[in-house]
């Protein structure tokens, strides 16, 4: 993987790594405790993110169109303004044209766990094919932010993530969540 993109990933597979570990470590009630009826699992926050992964895989397998991958300045701001709004411990939904990344239903934590070992093997491959002259080049159309290069895509899933202990908090200090089971 080139060294631009190899530190970030590295980081990445740290916060993966852990946060699974946190979840092995939960119970059935915990994993799929929501606090409200529309409100997302640890479970499904898992499962949103593997599959957020793998959609960024999909996309650097299949390439973007040229006429799609031209970043103008718009897209610029717009990047910096998903990061900004990712940086928050609000919820932000997900993009309208983007409803593959909603979890999936009868989620289990083997399931979940090798959804993302999947994900995140083929984005490693992805990531690991580009060299020095793909480094600016859009390789990626975020739904909002518009095209992006690769070291811009590991700084989103980063900050995707990062977004995302925000809600693991917010599920496990809820009054409700279920005591460990004894």
């Amino acid at each position: 993987m080139h060294p631009r993109l190899l530190a970030p990933f590295d980081a990445f597979e740290r916060r993966k790594s852990n946060f699974l570990s946190e979840l092995a470590g939960l119970d059935e009630a915990q994993l799929h405790f929501r606090p409200a009826p529309d409100a997302w699992s640890l479970l499904d926050v898992a499962d949103h993110l593997s599959r957020v992964e793998a959609a960024v895989a999909e996309t650097l397998a299949d390439g973007i169109p040229p006429d799609r991958a031209q970043r103008k300045l718009k897209h610029v701001v717009k990047f910096r303004m998903v990061l900004l709004a990712l940086s928050l411990p609000v919820r932000v939904p997900v993009p309208g044209n983007a409803p593959g990344v909603k979890p999936g239903d009868g989620l289990t934590l083997d399931g979940v766990r090798e959804a993302w070992a999947a994900s995140r093997a083929a984005l490693a491959e992805q990531l690991a094919s580009y060299g020095d002259e793909d480094m600016q080049r859009m390789v990626v159309r975020h739904p909002v932010a518009g095209p992006v290069n690769p070291r811009h895509t590991i700084a989103f899933l980063n900050a995707h993530f990062d977004h995302h202990r925000y809600q693991v908090a917010r599920i496990r200090k809820h009054s409700d969540f279920p005591a460990a089971a004894a």
